[in-house]
């Protein structure tokens, strides 16, 4: 058996070896990077862009609400239409859309909320609010599981 220092001079005066050898090894190693960059790559590309949010859209743009008694203003049987589109334009099915601000109620539920159906569009019918103020802002927000958070609307109440 040969000892470790031997072999490592033995190595070192073979200097032929090393000069026809170290282009094989280099070109092996080449091919090997390129291989793995080519299979990590193929693997890239089949991942899906991840879905999200990209608009929310609310009709009408602006709720007039008339002028109560002790500097309330307020209204009764309002209706929205929220379409929610993803990244890419396309509208979102069973996306939940909530209203929240200006004391919005719809009915005797606690929280107003509504999902979107086959074309992206929740439908709010009936809706009451009211305000102390001048001005207020309904804000809008949807979400979907699956889904990044997208984009939430503010809608102008005056």
């Amino acid at each position: 058996m040969i000892s470790k220092t031997k072999r490592a001079a033995a190595l070192q005066r073979d200097r032929g070896g090393a000069i026809e050898g170290l282009p094989l090894q280099l070109m092996i190693l080449v091919i090997i990077a390129g291989l793995a960059t080519t299979v990590i790559v193929g693997w890239m590309g089949a991942i899906d862009m991840p879905k999200g949010i990209g608009s929310v859209q609310v009709e009408p743009g602006q709720i007039v609400l008339e002028d109560g008694e002790g500097g309330i203003r307020y209204a009764e049987g309002i209706s929205l239409d929220v379409t929610v589109l993803d990244n890419m334009g396309e509208p979102v099915q069973g996306a939940t859309v909530v209203l929240t601000g200006c004391n919005v109620k719809d009915g005797d539920l606690p929280v107003v909320f509504a999902i979107t159906g086959d074309d992206g569009i929740a439908r709010f019918n009936s809706l009451s609010m009211q305000t102390s103020g001048g001005v207020g802002f309904l804000e809008v927000s949807a979400s979907k599981s699956g889904y990044s958070s997208g984009t939430d609307a503010r809608v102008l109440v005056i």
